[in-house]
């Protein structure tokens, strides 16, 4: 999986974190403290959206697996995309 980032659940953990960092960013919900520009509340605001992952969200990427790697195979190897990740 380190070589085949199409396999590896964690490539779409990263994807999640990054689509609610972007809207975080954003467009920050009511409640939500707006991004003050520091690196440090960058930091926060990434740890808090990281914590938050569920872990359904992780059994839904390792559920794809079979999938994946029959796409993968169909392909030759090529890059692949789903909807999630």
């Amino acid at each position: 999986p380190g070589r085949s980032p199409d396999l590896n659940p964690t490539e779409g953990c990263w994807l999640i974190l990054k689509e609610k960092a972007k809207r975080r960013l954003h467009k920050p919900c009511e409640g939500e403290t707006p991004w003050d520009g520091t690196t440090k509340h960058l930091k926060d605001i990434l740890r808090q959206i990281w914590d938050e992952i569920s872990i359904n969200e992780i059994r839904e990427l390792i559920e794809e697996m079979p999938d994946r790697c029959q796409r993968l195979i169909e392909t030759g190897g090529e890059k692949i995309r789903s909807q999630r990740w």
